[in-house]
Protein backbone atom coordinates (compact mmCIF):
# COMPACT_ATOMS: atom_id res chain seq x y z
CA UNK A 1 0.00 0.00 0.00
CA UNK A 2 3.02 2.54 0.96
CA UNK A 3 4.92 1.59 -2.37
CA UNK A 4 1.46 2.54 -4.22
CA UNK A 5 1.14 5.90 -2.50
CA UNK A 6 4.67 6.72 -3.25
CA UNK A 7 4.04 5.61 -7.29
CA UNK A 8 1.05 8.13 -7.14
CA UNK A 9 2.59 10.90 -5.63
CA UNK A 10 5.33 10.02 -8.32
CA UNK A 11 3.03 10.42 -11.25
CA UNK A 12 1.82 13.53 -10.33
CA UNK A 13 4.77 15.31 -10.00
CA UNK A 14 5.68 13.65 -13.64
CA UNK A 15 2.08 15.00 -14.89
CA UNK A 16 2.70 18.47 -13.38
CA UNK A 17 6.46 18.67 -15.26
CA UNK A 18 4.95 17.19 -18.02
CA UNK A 19 2.46 20.02 -18.08
CA UNK A 20 5.12 22.38 -17.67
CA UNK A 21 6.93 20.91 -20.73
CA UNK A 22 3.19 21.28 -22.79
CA UNK A 23 2.81 25.15 -21.95
CA UNK A 24 7.08 25.74 -22.77
CA UNK A 25 6.26 24.17 -26.03
CA UNK A 26 3.03 26.17 -27.08
CA UNK A 27 4.90 29.46 -26.36
CA UNK A 28 7.55 28.12 -28.89
CA UNK A 29 5.06 27.20 -31.36
CA UNK A 30 3.15 30.08 -31.07
CA UNK A 31 6.47 32.63 -31.88
CA UNK A 32 6.65 30.31 -35.44
CA UNK A 33 2.94 29.97 -36.41
CA UNK A 34 3.81 32.64 -38.85
CA UNK A 35 6.09 30.55 -40.67
CA UNK A 36 6.31 28.09 -43.08
CA UNK A 37 6.50 24.77 -41.46
CA UNK A 38 10.13 24.01 -43.43
CA UNK A 39 11.57 26.78 -41.62
CA UNK A 40 10.78 25.76 -37.89
CA UNK A 41 13.83 25.02 -36.08
CA UNK A 42 14.31 21.14 -35.55
CA UNK A 43 15.18 21.83 -31.91
CA UNK A 44 11.51 22.57 -31.46
CA UNK A 45 10.30 19.56 -33.73
CA UNK A 46 12.67 17.98 -31.25
CA UNK A 47 11.02 19.23 -28.34
CA UNK A 48 7.94 17.90 -29.29
CA UNK A 49 8.73 14.30 -30.43
CA UNK A 50 10.08 14.68 -26.44
CA UNK A 51 6.90 15.59 -25.89
CA UNK A 52 5.31 12.70 -27.36
CA UNK A 53 7.78 10.23 -26.22
CA UNK A 54 7.26 11.57 -22.87
CA UNK A 55 3.07 11.35 -22.70
CA UNK A 56 3.85 7.97 -23.57
CA UNK A 57 6.38 6.82 -20.68
CA UNK A 58 3.92 8.81 -18.38
CA UNK A 59 0.61 6.64 -19.11
CA UNK A 60 3.06 3.08 -19.23
CA UNK A 61 3.91 4.49 -15.56
CA UNK A 62 7.42 5.08 -16.21
CA UNK A 63 9.15 7.91 -14.59
CA UNK A 64 11.57 10.41 -15.97
CA UNK A 65 12.13 13.15 -13.21
CA UNK A 66 15.38 12.97 -13.13
CA UNK A 67 15.53 13.31 -16.94
CA UNK A 68 13.56 16.41 -16.85
CA UNK A 69 15.87 19.58 -17.19
CA UNK A 70 15.46 22.27 -14.52
CA UNK A 71 14.83 25.81 -15.89
CA UNK A 72 17.43 28.23 -14.95
CA UNK A 73 17.24 32.17 -14.46
CA UNK A 74 19.50 32.67 -17.61
CA UNK A 75 16.92 30.65 -20.04
CA UNK A 76 14.36 32.24 -18.51
CA UNK A 77 15.35 35.66 -19.76
CA UNK A 78 16.98 33.90 -23.19
CA UNK A 79 13.18 32.75 -23.66
CA UNK A 80 11.84 36.25 -22.48
CA UNK A 81 14.04 38.13 -24.86
CA UNK A 82 13.03 35.24 -28.02
CA UNK A 83 9.69 36.48 -27.16
CA UNK A 84 10.36 39.75 -27.51
CA UNK A 85 11.80 39.71 -30.58
CA UNK A 86 8.97 38.05 -32.22
CA UNK A 87 6.69 40.94 -31.23
CA UNK A 88 5.77 43.83 -33.51
CA UNK A 89 6.86 47.52 -32.41
CA UNK A 90 3.02 48.16 -31.00
CA UNK A 91 3.12 45.28 -29.13
CA UNK A 92 6.43 45.83 -27.39
CA UNK A 93 5.09 49.58 -26.54
CA UNK A 94 2.00 47.57 -24.97
CA UNK A 95 4.50 45.77 -23.38
CA UNK A 96 6.67 48.10 -21.93
CA UNK A 97 3.48 50.62 -20.80
CA UNK A 98 2.46 47.32 -18.88
CA UNK A 99 5.49 46.77 -17.25
CA UNK A 100 5.91 49.91 -15.87
CA UNK A 101 2.37 50.13 -14.93
CA UNK A 102 3.01 47.14 -13.07
CA UNK A 103 6.57 48.30 -11.57
CA UNK A 104 4.84 51.95 -10.34
CA UNK A 105 1.67 49.92 -8.63
CA UNK A 106 3.93 47.45 -6.87
CA UNK A 107 6.41 50.49 -5.46
CA UNK A 108 3.27 52.73 -4.46
CA UNK A 109 1.46 49.77 -2.88
CA UNK A 110 4.37 48.82 -1.25
CA UNK A 111 4.81 52.63 0.37
CA UNK A 112 1.15 52.05 1.10
CA UNK A 113 1.57 49.29 3.10
CA UNK A 114 5.05 50.73 5.44
CA UNK A 115 3.16 53.95 5.69
CA UNK A 116 0.09 52.60 7.09
CA UNK A 117 1.95 50.03 8.97
CA UNK A 118 4.17 52.85 10.92
CA UNK A 119 0.64 55.16 11.84
CA UNK A 120 -0.94 51.64 12.74
CA UNK A 121 1.67 51.02 14.98
CA UNK A 122 2.35 54.19 16.43
CA UNK A 123 -1.19 54.93 16.96
CA UNK A 124 -1.07 51.98 19.57
CA UNK A 125 1.93 52.77 21.27
CA UNK A 126 0.95 53.43 25.40
CA UNK A 127 3.49 55.90 26.77
CA UNK A 128 3.70 56.13 30.69
CA UNK A 129 6.07 59.49 30.86
CA UNK A 130 7.28 62.49 29.58
CA UNK A 131 10.42 63.87 28.90
CA UNK A 132 11.19 67.92 29.49
CA UNK A 133 12.27 69.81 26.55
CA UNK A 134 12.80 73.69 27.57
CA UNK A 135 11.65 75.30 30.20
CA UNK A 136 10.15 79.29 30.61
CA UNK A 137 10.12 80.85 33.88
CA UNK A 138 8.12 83.51 34.12
CA UNK A 139 6.47 85.92 37.14
CA UNK A 140 3.55 84.97 39.08
CA UNK A 141 0.42 86.50 37.96
CA UNK A 142 1.29 87.00 34.63
CA UNK A 143 -1.23 85.88 32.14
CA UNK A 144 0.87 84.10 29.15
CA UNK A 145 -1.57 82.14 26.59
CA UNK A 146 -0.09 79.87 24.21
CA UNK A 147 -1.71 78.13 20.71
CA UNK A 148 -0.85 76.09 17.67
CA UNK A 149 -0.65 78.43 14.71
CA UNK A 150 0.35 76.74 11.26
CA UNK A 151 3.06 74.59 13.24
CA UNK A 152 4.54 76.73 14.74
CA UNK A 153 3.76 78.23 18.82
CA UNK A 154 1.93 81.90 19.10
CA UNK A 155 2.06 83.26 22.57
CA UNK A 156 0.06 86.06 23.48
CA UNK A 157 -0.66 88.25 26.55
CA UNK A 158 -2.33 91.50 27.49
CA UNK A 159 1.11 92.90 26.48
CA UNK A 160 1.21 91.92 22.93
CA UNK A 161 2.16 88.36 21.11
CA UNK A 162 4.93 86.38 19.78
CA UNK A 163 5.32 83.95 16.92
CA UNK A 164 7.86 81.57 17.50
CA UNK A 165 9.30 77.83 16.77
CA UNK A 166 11.76 77.29 19.73
CA UNK A 167 11.93 78.92 22.52
CA UNK A 168 15.27 81.15 21.63
CA UNK A 169 13.86 81.88 18.04
CA UNK A 170 11.12 84.56 17.61
CA UNK A 171 9.88 84.82 14.32
CA UNK A 172 8.28 88.09 15.10
CA UNK A 173 7.19 89.89 18.14
CA UNK A 174 4.28 92.59 18.43
CA UNK A 175 3.17 94.76 21.33
CA UNK A 176 -0.22 95.97 22.00
CA UNK A 177 -2.38 97.05 25.54
CA UNK A 178 -5.63 95.24 25.62
CA UNK A 179 -7.37 94.14 29.07
CA UNK A 180 -9.13 90.82 28.11
CA UNK A 181 -6.87 89.59 24.66
CA UNK A 182 -9.87 87.01 22.84
CA UNK A 183 -8.62 84.84 19.85
CA UNK A 184 -9.02 83.18 16.75
CA UNK A 185 -6.90 81.23 14.42
CA UNK A 186 -7.66 79.48 11.46
CA UNK A 187 -4.82 79.03 8.22
CA UNK A 188 -2.15 81.08 8.18
CA UNK A 189 -3.99 84.03 10.28
CA UNK A 190 -4.89 84.99 13.43
CA UNK A 191 -6.86 87.79 15.15
CA UNK A 192 -6.91 89.05 18.63
CA UNK A 193 -9.33 91.60 19.99
CA UNK A 194 -10.08 93.07 23.06
CA UNK A 195 -12.87 91.79 24.42
CA UNK A 196 -15.57 94.48 26.00
CA UNK A 197 -13.40 97.03 23.87
CA UNK A 198 -12.61 98.37 20.80
CA UNK A 199 -9.24 97.30 19.21
CA UNK A 200 -8.00 94.77 16.49
CA UNK A 201 -5.27 93.27 15.06
CA UNK A 202 -5.05 90.64 12.54
CA UNK A 203 -2.08 88.89 12.33
CA UNK A 204 -0.39 85.88 9.97
CA UNK A 205 3.03 84.09 9.99
CA UNK A 206 5.02 87.12 8.96
CA UNK A 207 3.58 89.49 11.48
CA UNK A 208 1.31 92.19 12.11
CA UNK A 209 -1.17 92.83 9.12
CA UNK A 210 -3.44 95.22 10.35
CA UNK A 211 -4.28 96.99 13.64
CA UNK A 212 -8.01 98.69 14.19
CA UNK A 213 -10.47 100.08 16.33
CA UNK A 214 -14.48 99.99 16.02
CA UNK A 215 -17.06 101.74 17.15
CA UNK A 216 -18.94 99.63 19.89
CA UNK A 217 -17.14 97.12 22.31
CA UNK A 218 -15.84 93.99 20.91
CA UNK A 219 -18.25 90.65 22.00
CA UNK A 220 -16.49 87.83 19.55
CA UNK A 221 -14.62 87.73 16.69
CA UNK A 222 -13.65 85.43 14.09
CA UNK A 223 -11.23 85.49 10.90
CA UNK A 224 -11.24 82.77 7.38
CA UNK A 225 -8.02 81.45 6.16
CA UNK A 226 -8.50 84.13 4.23
CA UNK A 227 -7.79 86.70 6.47
CA UNK A 228 -11.50 88.28 6.37
CA UNK A 229 -13.32 89.11 9.71
CA UNK A 230 -16.62 88.48 11.37
CA UNK A 231 -16.98 91.06 14.61
CA UNK A 232 -19.77 90.82 16.97
CA UNK A 233 -20.28 93.86 18.49
CA UNK A 234 -22.83 94.82 21.12
CA UNK A 235 -24.77 98.54 22.06
CA UNK A 236 -27.40 97.91 24.61
CA UNK A 237 -30.30 95.84 23.51
CA UNK A 238 -28.50 95.25 19.75
CA UNK A 239 -25.87 93.47 18.27
CA UNK A 240 -24.16 94.39 15.43
CA UNK A 241 -22.36 92.38 12.68
CA UNK A 242 -19.30 93.72 10.65
CA UNK A 243 -17.92 91.92 7.66
CA UNK A 244 -14.20 93.21 7.22
CA UNK A 245 -11.55 92.18 4.88
CA UNK A 246 -7.47 91.73 5.30
CA UNK A 247 -7.18 95.80 4.36
CA UNK A 248 -10.10 96.41 7.12
CA UNK A 249 -12.55 97.72 4.45
CA UNK A 250 -16.28 96.91 5.68
CA UNK A 251 -18.14 94.64 2.87
CA UNK A 252 -20.88 93.94 5.16
CA UNK A 253 -23.05 94.83 8.12
CA UNK A 254 -26.12 93.95 10.35
CA UNK A 255 -28.07 94.46 13.54
CA UNK A 256 -29.37 91.52 15.49
CA UNK A 257 -32.10 92.94 17.81
CA UNK A 258 -32.85 90.96 21.21
CA UNK A 259 -36.55 91.07 20.46
CA UNK A 260 -35.50 89.35 16.97
CA UNK A 261 -33.61 86.28 16.94
CA UNK A 262 -32.54 86.09 20.22
CA UNK A 263 -29.54 86.35 22.49
CA UNK A 264 -26.50 85.18 20.29
CA UNK A 265 -24.72 81.91 21.87
CA UNK A 266 -22.76 79.86 19.33
CA UNK A 267 -20.71 81.82 16.69
CA UNK A 268 -18.66 80.41 13.90
CA UNK A 269 -17.03 81.62 10.54
CA UNK A 270 -16.62 78.90 7.58
CA UNK A 271 -12.71 78.57 6.73
CA UNK A 272 -13.54 80.19 3.48
CA UNK A 273 -14.92 83.31 4.88
CA UNK A 274 -18.15 83.38 3.05
CA UNK A 275 -20.29 81.29 5.39
CA UNK A 276 -21.05 82.23 9.01
CA UNK A 277 -23.90 80.41 11.95
CA UNK A 278 -24.99 81.74 14.75
CA UNK A 279 -27.12 80.03 17.42
CA UNK A 280 -29.70 82.24 19.19
CA UNK A 281 -31.87 81.70 22.16
CA UNK A 282 -34.88 83.30 23.28
CA UNK A 283 -37.69 82.87 26.14
CA UNK A 284 -41.42 82.66 24.03
CA UNK A 285 -44.57 81.39 26.10
CA UNK A 286 -42.25 80.15 28.99
CA UNK A 287 -40.47 77.76 26.80
CA UNK A 288 -36.48 77.93 25.83
CA UNK A 289 -36.21 78.40 21.90
CA UNK A 290 -33.12 78.06 20.13
CA UNK A 291 -33.10 79.42 16.48
CA UNK A 292 -29.91 78.42 14.22
CA UNK A 293 -29.59 80.89 11.31
CA UNK A 294 -26.79 80.53 8.75
CA UNK A 295 -25.58 83.68 6.88
CA UNK A 296 -23.83 84.08 3.26
CA UNK A 297 -21.61 87.04 2.62
CA UNK A 298 -21.20 85.70 -1.05
CA UNK A 299 -22.96 86.47 -4.28
CA UNK A 300 -25.70 83.91 -3.32
CA UNK A 301 -26.57 85.66 -0.16
CA UNK A 302 -26.50 89.05 -1.04
CA UNK A 303 -30.19 88.85 -2.80
CA UNK A 304 -31.09 87.50 0.91
CA UNK A 305 -32.84 89.63 3.52
CA UNK A 306 -29.83 90.32 6.04
CA UNK A 307 -27.90 87.42 4.11
CA UNK A 308 -29.73 84.91 5.77
CA UNK A 309 -29.68 81.73 3.70
CA UNK A 310 -31.08 79.16 6.33
CA UNK A 311 -32.87 79.15 9.60
CA UNK A 312 -33.69 76.39 11.69
CA UNK A 313 -35.82 76.39 14.83
CA UNK A 314 -35.52 73.97 18.07
CA UNK A 315 -37.80 73.97 20.81
CA UNK A 316 -36.50 73.53 24.40
CA UNK A 317 -33.25 73.13 23.58
CA UNK A 318 -29.72 75.48 24.45
CA UNK A 319 -27.36 75.60 21.65
CA UNK A 320 -23.76 76.97 23.00
CA UNK A 321 -21.42 76.18 20.94
CA UNK A 322 -21.17 76.19 17.04
CA UNK A 323 -18.73 75.56 15.32
CA UNK A 324 -17.23 75.44 11.50
CA UNK A 325 -15.04 72.55 10.87
CA UNK A 326 -14.21 73.54 7.53
CA UNK A 327 -16.15 75.19 4.59
CA UNK A 328 -18.89 72.80 4.18
CA UNK A 329 -19.41 71.56 7.46
CA UNK A 330 -20.93 73.12 10.80
CA UNK A 331 -21.14 71.35 13.69
CA UNK A 332 -23.85 73.18 16.71
CA UNK A 333 -23.43 71.24 20.15
CA UNK A 334 -27.07 71.64 22.18
CA UNK A 335 -27.50 70.00 25.54
CA UNK A 336 -29.44 66.99 24.37
CA UNK A 337 -28.17 66.61 20.96
CA UNK A 338 -25.40 67.44 18.03
CA UNK A 339 -26.94 68.58 14.80
CA UNK A 340 -24.45 68.49 11.26
CA UNK A 341 -25.05 70.57 8.67
CA UNK A 342 -23.63 70.38 5.38
CA UNK A 343 -23.64 72.58 2.16
CA UNK A 344 -21.38 74.82 0.33
CA UNK A 345 -24.20 78.08 0.02
CA UNK A 346 -26.86 76.77 2.16
CA UNK A 347 -26.29 74.01 4.59
CA UNK A 348 -28.74 71.67 5.04
CA UNK A 349 -29.26 69.80 8.39
CA UNK A 350 -27.53 65.99 7.44
CA UNK A 351 -26.82 64.29 10.83
CA UNK A 352 -28.36 64.52 14.58
CA UNK A 353 -26.40 62.82 17.53
CA UNK A 354 -28.13 62.33 20.68
CA UNK A 355 -26.40 60.78 23.85
CA UNK A 356 -27.90 58.36 26.26
CA UNK A 357 -27.29 60.31 29.26
CA UNK A 358 -26.34 64.22 30.06
CA UNK A 359 -23.31 65.54 28.41
CA UNK A 360 -20.77 67.07 30.37
CA UNK A 361 -18.60 68.17 27.99
CA UNK A 362 -17.93 68.39 24.39
CA UNK A 363 -14.68 68.66 22.04
CA UNK A 364 -14.11 68.76 18.41
CA UNK A 365 -11.47 69.37 15.42
CA UNK A 366 -11.58 69.61 11.95
CA UNK A 367 -11.94 66.08 11.26
CA UNK A 368 -13.64 64.47 14.25
CA UNK A 369 -16.26 65.67 17.21
CA UNK A 370 -17.02 64.10 20.36
CA UNK A 371 -18.16 64.58 23.76
CA UNK A 372 -18.23 63.32 27.46
CA UNK A 373 -20.73 61.97 29.09
CA UNK A 374 -22.38 60.28 32.07
CA UNK A 375 -21.60 56.33 31.41
CA UNK A 376 -24.61 54.37 31.47
CA UNK A 377 -22.28 50.95 32.87
CA UNK A 378 -22.48 51.63 36.95
CA UNK A 379 -19.26 50.40 36.47
CA UNK A 380 -17.47 53.56 35.47
CA UNK A 381 -17.75 57.34 35.78
CA UNK A 382 -17.81 58.23 32.42
CA UNK A 383 -18.32 57.53 28.55
CA UNK A 384 -16.19 59.12 25.95
CA UNK A 385 -17.79 58.97 22.39
CA UNK A 386 -16.12 60.41 19.22
CA UNK A 387 -17.46 60.74 15.41
CA UNK A 388 -16.53 61.59 12.40
CA UNK A 389 -18.37 64.67 10.66
CA UNK A 390 -20.82 62.54 8.57
CA UNK A 391 -22.17 61.49 12.64
CA UNK A 392 -20.84 57.91 12.39
CA UNK A 393 -19.37 56.88 15.44
CA UNK A 394 -15.64 56.21 15.39
CA UNK A 395 -15.26 54.88 19.10
CA UNK A 396 -17.10 54.53 22.45
CA UNK A 397 -15.38 54.11 26.14
CA UNK A 398 -15.44 54.28 29.46
CA UNK A 399 -13.15 55.83 31.97
CA UNK A 400 -12.85 56.59 35.39
CA UNK A 401 -10.23 60.00 34.80
CA UNK A 402 -10.97 62.68 37.29
CA UNK A 403 -11.00 65.05 34.65
CA UNK A 404 -11.22 68.93 34.31
CA UNK A 405 -10.53 70.07 30.65
CA UNK A 406 -10.48 68.26 27.20
CA UNK A 407 -8.91 68.72 24.08
CA UNK A 408 -8.69 67.29 20.62
CA UNK A 409 -6.40 68.32 17.99
CA UNK A 410 -4.79 66.27 15.46
CA UNK A 411 -6.84 62.91 16.09
CA UNK A 412 -5.46 62.94 19.97
CA UNK A 413 -7.68 63.96 23.08
CA UNK A 414 -6.14 65.25 26.18
CA UNK A 415 -7.81 64.64 29.31
CA UNK A 416 -6.13 66.74 32.18
CA UNK A 417 -6.56 68.29 36.01
CA UNK A 418 -4.16 70.88 37.86
CA UNK A 419 -2.20 67.63 38.63
CA UNK A 420 -1.94 64.87 35.76
CA UNK A 421 -3.07 63.84 32.31
CA UNK A 422 -3.56 61.46 30.01
CA UNK A 423 -4.40 60.80 26.06
CA UNK A 424 -6.22 58.79 24.02
CA UNK A 425 -6.42 58.41 20.13
CA UNK A 426 -9.56 59.27 17.79
CA UNK A 427 -9.55 55.34 17.58
CA UNK A 428 -9.48 54.51 21.57
CA UNK A 429 -6.39 53.69 22.64
CA UNK A 430 -4.27 54.98 25.38
CA UNK A 431 -1.63 57.07 24.36
CA UNK A 432 -0.69 58.44 27.36
CA UNK A 433 -1.54 55.98 30.62
CA UNK A 434 -2.51 58.74 33.37
CA UNK A 435 0.70 60.32 34.39
CA UNK A 436 1.63 63.25 37.26
CA UNK A 437 2.46 66.89 36.49
CA UNK A 438 5.96 67.52 38.25
CA UNK A 439 3.91 71.02 39.31
CA UNK A 440 0.28 72.19 38.92
CA UNK A 441 -0.40 72.82 34.96
CA UNK A 442 -3.72 75.18 34.13
CA UNK A 443 -3.68 74.66 30.31
CA UNK A 444 -2.16 72.45 27.73
CA UNK A 445 -1.35 73.03 24.21
CA UNK A 446 -0.76 70.36 21.47
CA UNK A 447 1.86 70.80 19.47
CA UNK A 448 2.02 67.40 17.31
CA UNK A 449 1.18 63.49 18.98
CA UNK A 450 3.92 63.45 21.06
CA UNK A 451 5.00 67.78 21.92
CA UNK A 452 2.46 69.44 23.99
CA UNK A 453 3.39 72.78 26.16
CA UNK A 454 2.44 72.47 30.14
CA UNK A 455 1.08 75.81 30.63
CA UNK A 456 2.00 76.59 35.09
CA UNK A 457 0.85 79.20 37.24
CA UNK A 458 5.00 79.98 37.42
CA UNK A 459 6.38 78.09 34.35
CA UNK A 460 5.67 76.83 31.25
CA UNK A 461 7.37 73.39 30.13
CA UNK A 462 7.54 71.97 26.22
CA UNK A 463 7.37 68.58 26.68
CA UNK A 464 7.85 65.24 24.68
CA UNK A 465 5.83 61.71 25.98
CA UNK A 466 8.27 58.87 26.81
Amino acid sequence: MKKRTEEQKQKKQDRRRLEHMERDSEERQDTASDTEIDDVDIETIDLFAEDEQAEDRLESGESFSEELPKRSARAYFRERQERLRGMTFEERIRHHRRMVFLRTFGVAFGLLVVVGGYFLIRDRIAYTDYRVLSTEDRSAGTAIQYEEFDGKILRYSKDGASYYEKQDHNIWNETYEMQNPILDVCGKYAVIAEQDAEQVCLFNIEGLVLQMETTLPIRSVQVSEKGTMVLLLQDEQVYHLQYIDAEGELIAEGKLPFDHNGYPMGFSLSDDGFKLVISYLKAEEGRMLSSVLFYNFSSIGASEPDNVVVSDEYDGMVIPTSYYANSNTAVLFGDSKLLIYKGSQRPQLEAEIVPETEMQSVFYDDQYIGYIMESPNDEYRYRMEVFNLSGHRVFSEDFDFSYEHVKLQDGHIVLFNESEWCIYSVRGHLRLKPCKFSATVTDIVPLSSRKYILVGANKTETVRLK
